[in-house]
């Protein structure tokens, strides 16, 4: 078996894929395959094109959407009560000059929105799946992007046929899939904000693996700084000690969405609700303290980790 490694920008972001397969044929046919896919689901849910599906329905407020939009925001109803609203699809970052790709965005002083109450409770948006009808509530808006790429990802590697394994990494939102060249589970390294010299590499496979953090998408929203994640009141961002937190879960969008559920509980919190979902973790203090989950897969620690 060998790998074979292809990138392109896709979702708003650099898009890697490691293909683990017998022959170059195989690669690149299951190559095609799976770019077209995150292809579709941006051509569907980005908030950036104005004739997705995701913006259609947010600006009539309500229309008959496709089984895929229907899955995906059930999904996002899952999560949000999985987390007791912590992680919410209707809390809108474009008020707060998130109104562009983060290539645009940061770095730079935004004006966005005029900052008002608005109805971020998913329970208030009419959902009727015999007619494949979604109302939005007034002042409602969707935005799938903080599961959408886990979960795309996880789509994309269990698509490929006659692969060993695949790793595909959207932007930082991974899916991993089967084994690596040598038939190991595949290893990640997590990036140190505080400290570039410490080695944080672990093994995964079959798995989601997500990281959000507050140290990098950055930008001013009038004249303060201000970061892409919004607390569970969707006004401001959260006031928490993590700097970064990674998360491994057993399907790409709980890896993704529990990753910013537990930036913005903070250390404890977070550490009680990833356990009692079955999730690894390694979250990152301001301080450049380290907190792990007590099987989190270190390299030094195990040979293999592995999702049944």
């Amino acid at each position: 078996m060998k790998e074979y490694d292809y990138e392109k920008k896709i979702m708003g972001s650099e898009a890697s894929l490691s293909i683990i397969a017998p022959t170059p044929a195989i690669a690149n046919a299951a190559v095609v395959e799976l770019f077209e896919i995150a292809e579709n689901e941006e051509a569907r849910f980005s908030r950036f094109r104005e004739e997705s599906e995701l913006s259609r329905l947010n600006r009539e407020r309500s229309c008959q959407v496709s089984k895929e939009f229907m899955d995906a925001f059930l999904l996002g109803k899952e999560l949000y009560r999985t987390t007791h609203g912590t992680f919410n699809p209707l809390v809108d970052i474009s008020r707060f000059g998130y109104d562009a790709d983060i290539a645009v965005v940061k770095g730079t002083n935004r004006i966005g929105k005029e900052i008002a109450s608005y109805d971020t409770d998913m329970e208030s948006v009419l959902v009727d799946q015999e007619t494949m009808t979604i109302s939005l509530a007034e002042g409602q808006n969707l935005d799938f992007g903080g599961y959408m790429k886990g979960h795309t990802a996880e789509k994309m590697a269990k698509a490929a046929k006659g692969c060993q394994g695949v790793l595909v990494n959207l932007g930082g939102d991974i899916y991993a899939r089967g084994l690596d060249a040598e038939g190991k589970p595949f290893i990640f390294v997590i990036e140190d904000p505080t400290d570039a010299g410490i080695d944080l590499s672990f093994f995964a496979t079959n798995a989601g693996i997500a990281t959000s953090g507050s140290y990098n998408r950055h930008w001013n929203y009038l004249g303060t700084p201000f970061f892409h994640i919004l607390d569970a009141s969707g006004t401001k961002n959260p006031a928490t000690e993590i700097l970064s937190a990674t998360v491994i879960a057993r399907s790409g969008a709980e890896a993704d969405a529990y990753a910013t559920a537990a930036l913005i509980l903070g250390i404890k919190p977070a550490e009680r609700f990833l356990e009692e979902n079955g999730c690894e973790y390694c979250l990152i203090g301001k301080d450049g303290s380290l907190t792990f989950s007590g099987a989190f897969p270190l390299v030094q620690k195990a040979e293999s980790y592995l999702y049944a």
